[in-house]
């Protein structure tokens, strides 16, 4: 048997115990827990009193001038982060390893609904941009290219958010 829960809060711990009852008598199942993870939408409720993906609560959107937009400040800091205390040094920096360019970086606890990716060029020619594979498991997400004998690399994060 199931049954849909509803109006559970994000970000929420919470406690259940099943039960069960037949001729033979009742057992009672030990205390399981189930923490609800944020979305964008749930996220942008909190930080913004919305759930609209418009105006200050955007993903593009910047609305304390911290340089970074809410989209990256969900999706590499986490739903408890207030946006308008993020700076841009607070985020993932990517490293110069073993003659590789890396970019890795574990998703936050209770996030959902984002797609991660990554491209890189040797120049900023927009035609350029070639897509890198993510090496990492579960939540670690690795993207790492070869510096080879380019002077320069440049590393974009794509960052999709799935839904609501």
């Amino acid at each position: 048997m199931r049954a849909a829960i509803t109006g559970l809060t994000p970000g929420t711990t919470y406690h259940f115990r099943v039960n069960g009852t037949s001729s033979q008598g009742t057992a009672h199942g030990s205390d399981l827990t189930f923490t609800t993870a944020f979305t964008p939408t749930s996220w942008r409720q909190q930080w913004f009193s919305t759930t609209s993906n418009s105006g200050t609560a955007a993903d593009t959107a910047d609305p304390y001038h911290t340089g970074v937009p809410n989209l990256v400040s969900f999706a590499l800091l986490g739903p408890n982060q207030n946006p308008a205390t993020v700076t841009a040094s607070m985020l993932p920096q990517p490293q110069n390893s073993g003659g590789n360019f890396v970019y890795s970086f574990t998703e936050p606890a209770g996030v959902t609904n984002i797609t991660y990716g990554a491209q890189y060029t040797p120049s900023l020619t927009p035609a350029n941009w070639q897509p890198i594979t993510d090496t990492g498991a579960g939540t670690q997400h690795i993207f790492s290219v070869p510096i080879g004998s380019n002077t320069q690399m440049f590393l974009r994060l794509t960052l999709t958010n799935n839904g609501p």
